[in-house]
């Protein structure tokens, strides 16, 4: 409808992007949800870093118009909605043209929407966007296979520390230093105990 590629490579493309893209953000979540321990606090973290991502990615201002410092560099490069949308784009508007907004002008390319509207370099392929987008799937995979192995680890040594302080530093009740063993109490059935050292007698 709005005069983008038709062909079926473009479709294979976009289908490809969406499913890296979903996949490396619920990478992301898990990651999150693996460091922190509660996970109503893990939601909302998640949640924050997947909204701190989208600054940077030409969902709410273009590149150009985003600080340099910290937003466009580093961030725009960690960001991994950054690059999937800039592959996106890509894949929608290079090699078309379309008409001027003024009757009679040249028709306006779609590089030349890239890189002046959206400030989106286009020296390099969509693909390459893509295999970004693919490393970062991987990152996060590992990344959370590391913290769930980490926090394995660290929880079996807290449970084998507070054993050895369970065995070593601990300190007889009242109860137990003065109350004499049940072995040395002599068993009687419970018919037998009505008269047995009984106040009433």
């Amino acid at each position: 409808m709005v005069n983008f590629h038709p062909g079926f490579s473009h479709y294979c493309y976009f289908c490809m992007n969406i499913f890296c893209f979903i996949s490396v953000t619920e990478g992301c979540t898990l990651l999150v949800a693996a460091l922190l321990p509660d996970l109503l606090v893990a939601i909302g973290t998640a949640t924050g870093v997947i909204v701190f991502m989208m600054v940077p990615s030409n969902v709410f201002r273009s590149l150009a118009d985003i600080p340099k410092f910290f937003w466009r560099y580093p961030m725009s490069y960690l960001s991994y909605i950054t690059w999937s949308i800039q592959g996106q784009f890509k894949n929608d508007l290079i090699g078309l043209e379309f008409e001027p907004q003024v009757a009679g002008d040249t028709k306006i390319k779609g590089e030349h929407i890239l890189q002046v509207m959206f400030g989106i370099r286009t020296d390099y392929s969509k693909w390459w966007d893509l295999g970004v987008l693919v490393c970062f799937l991987i990152c996060y995979r590992v990344l959370y296979y590391l913290a769930l192995k980490h926090k394995e680890r660290a929880s079996s040594l807290w449970q084998i520390k507070r054993t050895i302080l369970h065995i070593f530093l601990k300190k007889p009740s009242l109860k137990d230093k003065y109350t004499s063993s049940k072995r040395h109490h002599s068993l009687h059935p419970l018919s037998v105990q009505e008269g047995l050292n009984s106040p009433l007698s």
